[in-house]
Formats: C-alpha cells, structure tokens, sequence
C-alpha cells in the first residue's frame, strides 16, 4: 500500500493489485496495445487460441484476457 499526490493536489491511495478483464479480440481484430500491456506477444495469443481448438483471430468474436492492477482511491 502506498500513496501519492498528483501535481494538482489530488491524493491517490494503492490499497491493493486487483484483476480488471480485458478484452484482447474484438469482431475478429486483435487489439494489439491490450496483448502488449499484458506483456504478452502474437505467438502467446496464438498459444491460448489453439487450447480452445481455434485457429484464426477472425473466427472469434470476442476474447477477454485478465489484467493485473492497482486498486487506487482518490481523496
């Protein structure tokens, strides 16, 4: 736990990491910047597809992922 003040005076309190879900595919597309956040690449993506006997990106319509966080108050 910690805590921190934003230049504008604002106090933001961590109180814990929580996990918030995300979504990694959309109507087929892939959304790339939510794959890099999570420190994964494509071959992982794939890796996960093909346990679920999927092979194409295209064939799914939506794909959420789980995303380690801080949980922060703002005081």
């Amino acid at each position: 736990m910690g805590a921190y003040f934003l230049s504008s005076g604002i106090l933001l309190v961590v109180s814990k990491t929580v996990s918030v879900q995300v979504t990694l595919i959309r109507d087929g597309e892939v959304l790339w910047d939510e794959i890099n956040d999570l420190g994964s690449n494509e071959t992982w993506l794939k890796s996960e597809l093909h346990t679920q006997n999927i092979t194409d990106y295209k064939d799914v319509f939506l794909q959420n992922g789980l995303k380690e966080t801080d949980f922060l108050y703002r005081l």
